[in-house]
């Protein structure tokens, strides 16, 4: 598929193509019509702060690697 093309099914100008391609800044609904018009999706998730033991131990294993 052409940029044109993919800019067309997401109702988009093909300048937010090459925004995204190139890392720039888009906005988030620009980016989800263009993953839509792809067949993707973006699932968000929380993250937590790591315990004090997963910590020590992602400390304990780059020590042992050393």
């Amino acid at each position: 598929m052409s940029k044109s093309e993919l800019a067309a099914r997401a109702g988009k100008v093909r300048e937010v193509i090459y925004r995204l391609e190139a890392g720039e800044d888009s906005t988030v609904s620009s980016l989800m019509a263009v993953l839509g018009a792809l067949g993707l999706a973006i699932r968000l998730e929380g993250v937590g702060l790591p315990s004090a033991e997963e910590v020590a131990r992602r400390f304990q294993e780059e020590d042992d690697a050393s």
